[in-house]
């Protein structure tokens, strides 16, 4: 796993602002949004319960099924 840059400012002794770095800032971001809208809050925990249970497939089995239903000659 990653970590996340972070760089605290202080006042007297005391946080008042934090710095972080653009893409952990777009992350966080993005986490937000998803928490925050209920269809896509839903949709994610959908998508984790089916991994969990094994319903996923890997890059070579999607590729299996998308070029089975392609002619030869595209």
């Amino acid at each position: 796993m990653d970590r996340v840059e972070v760089a605290a400012v202080t006042r007297n002794r005391h946080r008042a602002a934090v710095l972080l770095g653009a893409d952990d800032y777009d992350a966080l971001r993005e986490t937000i949004a998803v928490l925050a809208e209920k269809s896509l809050l839903a949709d994610h925990l959908t998508g984790r319960a089916e991994i969990e249970a094994g319903a996923s497939l890997d890059a070579a089995a999607l590729a299996e099924i998308m070029s089975a239903g392609k002619p030869d000659d595209e």
